[in-house]
């Protein structure tokens, strides 16, 4: 069985006391739900108003590039005390933020390992009140973010083109794509610091590796972009930490898990594909992604029973990178070469054999390999690049899998550290 990763938040609060005095009146907090449920499932209809507005800040900022922002509260808060403040504060933006993150599949360059939360507050000699606060967050190192998001937006376009007639068929094309197009990376699982985008959307869907949190982020994406209901679950799933997919299909939610639907090789599987609660009973839901917090969402009712699934073996089609897919059907042996790096190793081995591949072999179309590029010391990776039958891409991954689907050339860049 697969090893599956889901990388937890850890958000730092700092408030610090104290702060000249905020002027004006002042608004308590609430936690009344004043946001009606919206078209599309989304966690913020389960926020206070204060809290969506921190939220709509967040989504604003964050995906415009920046990192950092104050936001301004339409009139202070008041507060007791400091440790009131400071739990009261907490809560409000681990709502928001988590929210925030739970609704974005498209949002993938935010190292989620930190976020602080700086308050504008101030002690008089009675109450504390909090007039404003800054939000500090790490984006991942990642050269080219408008290219890349343009990147990603086409990927999605390019999948929706062909993928189906009705919601069943393209939530059904949407899992066959990622089951047939993307590896579980498990050198991400054990060290998610060195790839981070492999917890993303455009680790599943650009770079075709990814853990089970970029399967599902992928799988919400296209939904999203398609408009069919969608969430990202969280929890463990026969004990493991796991992260799936909720979509809603003729009225019912059900269970979809690209990650253990993934056959390694082979044809898709759909043992968790649009499945009820009374098929999911290993699936354990856990209320926060956010360690040692509990926002207090709800997550759609499952339906009980699976949805009625037709002749799965009658499948819809992706019209997405035609020329790959006329390399696949051909069957035939694909020649591998790579070039010699400078500055670095690189060589192509088979994923479950031992041995690496020498350069001009051919081997099965269709067959998964593993990419390894280690700079030598002083020097750091610069991009892989792999051309495949035309059609090129770049990987800034020192370990990746590569689908092989028609001849292909891999090539290695290293560049020498600054300093």
């Amino acid at each position: 069985m697969k090893k599956r990763l889901y990388a937890a938040i850890l958000i730092v609060l700092a408030l610090a006391l104290p702060f000249p005095q905020a002027a004006g009146g002042w608004s308590p907090l609430t936690d009344a739900v004043v946001w009606a449920e919206e078209e599309l499932w989304s966690y913020r209809s389960q926020l206070s108003e204060q809290e969506a507005e921190l939220y709509d800040d967040m989504s604003t900022q964050f995906q415009e590039g920046n990192p950092s922002f104050t936001h301004t509260f339409p009139a202070p808060l008041e507060f007791e005390n400091s440790q009131e403040a400071q739990n009261q504060i907490k809560d409000m933006f681990f709502r928001a933020y988590e929210a925030f993150y739970r609704d974005h599949p498209q949002v993938f360059w935010i190292n989620k390992s930190n976020i602080t939360i700086s308050p504008k507050a101030a002690q008089g000699t009675g109450k504390v009140q909090v007039a404003a606060a800054e939000i500090t967050v790490t984006f991942t190192n990642i050269s080219d973010l408008p290219a890349k998001q343009d990147q990603l937006e086409e990927k999605v376009q390019s999948i929706l083109k062909g993928a189906g007639n009705n919601d069943f068929e393209k939530v059904w094309a949407f899992h066959d794509y990622l089951t047939n197009n993307c590896q579980y990376d498990e050198p991400a699982a054990a060290t998610p610091a060195n790839y981070p985008l492999s917890y993303e959307s455009y680790g599943a869907l650009i770079y075709g590796n990814a853990t089970c949190e970029g399967y599902s982020k992928a799988f919400k994406l296209l939904c999203d972009r398609a408009g069919i209901p969608c969430v990202i679950i969280g929890g463990n799933a026969g004990g493991e930490a796991h992260m799936w997919n909720y979509v809603k299909l003729d009225g019912a939610w059900y269970m979809v898990d690209s990650t253990f639907d993934d056959p390694i090789g082979g044809e898709p599987r759909y043992d968790y594909f649009l499945k009820g609660k009374n098929s999911t009973a290993e699936y354990k839901n856990e209320n926060s992604f956010t360690q040692n917090f509990d926002p207090r969402f709800n997550d759609p009712v499952l339906s009980q029973e699976d949805y009625p699934l037709p002749d799965m073996s009658k499948k819809p089609e992706v019209a997405e990178d035609a020329g790959e897919e006329a390399a696949a059907e051909a069957n035939g042996p694909c020649r591998v070469s790579f070039s010699r790096a400078k500055n670095g190793t690189l060589s192509v081995e088979y994923t479950y054999a031992s041995g690496s591949l020498d350069n001009g072999q051919t081997v099965p179309n269709g067959i998964v390999l593993r990419v390894v590029a280690f700079p030598q010391a002083g020097y750091e990776l610069d991009a892989v690049t792999v051309d495949m039958g035309g059609s090129v891409k770049t990987v800034d991954k020192e370990v990746f899998y590569l689908t092989v689907t028609a001849d292909c050339q891999v090539s290695a860049a290293f560049t020498k550290k600054a300093g």
